[in-house]
């Protein structure tokens, strides 16, 4: 039977019920009620106070997080449940916090909050610059971490309750929700409805985040400024990223948005599984034209397939494009020039490195018991020119891998497509669009 984690926001809720029955202790909450987390110290002793005097009282309709958790706890099956709390980074919710694992935990309730982790620096709504710049990428990045641990490590099922918390991370959380096909309810507080936030049939089209992915990385956990991000790259990608809300200025710097760290989060979950399946479509869409380029340049001369099967000690093996005629073998693989998978460290079996390692590359090499010449070819597809740190790489690549082998060349080149071509298959490839790296 699965498990399901409930991710839950913690908001206030449990004070102000508080204060609607009893006033006693207005004044002591009224002076914490604006102090961020690293003031806890300051106030400890009226912290202790509080949280005596409301643990006393506290009862299934106490809070918001609290109903909606009993609530979530009979619709999954009970003892099936953790639920794992979120704080801001104020006093009063990380106080909110931890009543409400004493009192799940009375409940025989599994409950995680780990203040190291799970208080997010910068998420409160004093300074909004520092919430929309600091605190909702924080946010981002705890959910995305405890999303990978708990479907990965645990295989949990994730649910999120956005009954409780900052009104402001609603719009975040729905929209994480539609992203990763996560259930999420709500609970209006004088309802016991649980009312569950439907998924939308749509998908989201990553392919903007692989075609600039080496701008997400230039601008991850880092602020950059507007002149330096134009000189790596150039304005019209500024403002190209601009436009679809994935980066915003602030001042002379920029910096990804919420949104922009959101989707780049969901990217690399997707493609380091594998479960990136358009890439895949667009792929074998750039290894047709490419085949049909070969056929009509060299089909009279030489042998072209595509997708071709190799089976050398019981492995089968499988080349993008294969061109064989009776003195050269011609090997080409085909990979997106955006993001594209170098080293076997960071891509694994998906790598070129580790093709010429291992996998298909090498084989052909060791089996080459002819002497035939081999051209290993890579095409980097890429509206764009391949960034400056790619040739860099490749460079170092090709060195390596030909180093006192015979008959054995690598050739880069950067294959030039139309900046619609994921909506558009109407066109074909030419010598103009081959650039030799």
């Amino acid at each position: 039977m699965p498990k399901y984690r409930i991710i839950t926001p913690i908001g206030t809720s449990i004070f102000t019920n508080y204060q609607k029955k009893s006033s006693d202790l207005n004044d002591k909450i009224k002076d914490i009620e604006k102090k961020r987390y690293r003031e806890w110290e300051n106030y400890k002793q009226d912290i202790e106070s509080i949280k005596k005097s409301i643990c006393k009282k506290t009862n299934d309709d106490a809070s918001a997080e609290i109903k909606s958790v009993l609530k979530l706890k009979e619709k999954y099956n009970g003892n099936n449940i953790i639920v794992h709390l979120i704080a801001t980074d104020t006093i009063l919710s990380v106080l909110a916090g931890e009543i409400l694992l004493d009192y799940f935990m009375k409940k025989k309730i599994n409950v995680n909050f780990e203040t190291d982790h799970d208080i997010i620096n910068g998420l409160q709504v004093f300074d909004a610059e520092e919430f929309e710049k600091k605190g909702l990428n924080n946010f981002i990045k705890r959910l995305s971490k405890i999303l990978k641990s708990s479907t990965n490590r645990y295989m949990e099922e994730v649910i999120f309750n956005i009954t409780g918390g900052y009104k402001s991370l609603i719009p975040y959380l729905s929209l994480m929700s539609q992203i990763y096909q996560i259930p999420s309810y709500y609970i209006f507080e004088k309802s016991d409805i649980l009312i569950e936030i439907p998924q939308a049939p749509i998908d989201y089209d990553f392919s903007i985040i692989e075609e600039n992915y080496i701008e997400f990385l230039f601008l991850k956990n880092k602020d950059v400024k507007k002149e330096d991000f134009a000189k790596e790259f150039n304005l019209e990608t500024f403002n190209e990223l601009k436009k679809y809300k994935l980066i915003e200025e602030f001042g002379n710097f920029i910096k990804l948005t919420p949104l922009g760290l959101l989707l780049k989060e969901k990217y690399d979950e997707m493609n380091n599984s594998g479960k990136y399946y358009k890439n895949k479509i667009i792929g074998n869409l750039i290894e047709l034209k490419l085949y049909k380029y070969f056929v009509n340049k060299v089909g009279k001369s030489s042998n072209v397939e595509h997708s071709k099967r190799i089976e050398f000690n019981n492995n089968t093996f499988e080349i993008d494009l294969y061109i064989k005629n009776e003195k050269t073998i011609r090997i080409i693989e085909v990979k997106p020039g955006g993001n594209v998978p170098i080293w076997e460290k960071k891509k694994g079996k998906e790598s070129i490195e580790y093709r010429f390692k291992e996998g298909a590359f090498k084989q052909i090499i060791d089996n080459n018991k002819r002497g035939k010449k081999l051209n290993f070819e890579i095409y980097l597809y890429h509206y764009k020119k391949i960034h400056k740190s790619v040739i860099n790489q490749i460079g170092k690549l090709s060195k390596n891998v030909t180093k006192d082998k015979k008959n054995v060349s690598i050739q880069w080149f950067w294959l030039e497509i139309p900046k619609n071509y994921s909506t558009n298959t109407i066109w074909n490839i030419n010598d103009n669009n081959i650039i030799t790296i």
